[in-house]
């Protein structure tokens, strides 16, 4: 038992190893990309400190905007939200 666990971590180690593991649970049907924790770990920290707040202050600024104008909330919610016309790439 024990050498299936080193094993299974020195796949999981080498860059090839964890591939071929992401690859064998169907985590790579969406594309996969190679990066370190590091890496990820620093852009994860960019988006959720400087990027994903400065949209929020935009989209709460629109909201107040659009609701001082008569707009009802259920139409911003809709224009803003649901209507999907955010360009996807």
């Amino acid at each position: 038992m024990l050498q299936i666990g080193l094993n299974t971590r020195f796949l999981f180690l080498t860059q090839i190893g964890s591939l071929s593991i992401a690859r064998g649970i169907g985590a790579t049907r969406g594309g996969a990309i190679l990066s370190s924790a590091r890496e990820e770990a620093a852009l994860d920290l960019f988006s959720e400190q400087a990027i994903w707040p400065a949209i929020m202050v935009t989209f709460r600024t629109a909201y107040e905007v659009l609701h001082q104008a008569g707009f009802s909330d259920e139409a911003i919610l809709y224009e803003m939200y649901l209507s999907e016309e955010l360009p996807k790439s």
